[in-house]
């Protein structure tokens, strides 16, 4: 391992796998990417759009059930010196075959639910709506 100082710090899902990365912007150096490349197992990207609340729906909480123990992740802005994460929020599932329930919270205390959603997708949703757009994942066919 080769030590550096480092200031900034990144992450998201770069290549649309569900498997988040991470960049890290170094001092007189390039930036170094960290790639994920664990086992592939089922995941969710959760994509929000407010509406009512703010456009990038920061401070929004998502839940997901999938076959387990409800798994819950907040809208964040931000992150790092000069850097920001991922606004899309990713959730790995193991085994799960389904989404049993995707519940968001929105920043201005309105709640939407949604059921019975495919794994190795990326869902977007918007504030106000019932529609749910699906785009898969790559590199994650069955």
């Amino acid at each position: 391992a080769v030590e550096r100082p480092s200031r900034g710090l990144a992450v998201g899902d770069l290549d649309g796998d569900g498997h988040p990365e991470a960049v890290i912007v170094n001092i007189n150096a390039p930036p170094a990417l960290l790639k994920n490349t664990g086992p592939k197992q089922n995941a969710v990207v959760i994509a929000l759009e407010g509406t009512r609340s703010n456009r990038s729906a920061i401070g929004a909480e998502v839940r997901v059930d999938a076959g387990g123990p409800t798994q819950v992740q907040q809208v964040t802005g931000g992150g790092s010196y000069l850097s920001e994460h991922a606004r899309e929020r990713t959730f790995g599932l193991g085994q799960a075959e389904r989404v049993d329930r995707l519940r968001v919270r929105w920043p201005n205390g309105e709640t939407q639910t949604w059921a019975d959603l495919p794994v190795n997708v990326r869902v977007s949703v918007k504030e106000g709506t019932e529609e749910v757009a699906q785009k898969a994942l790559t590199g994650r066919g069955r």
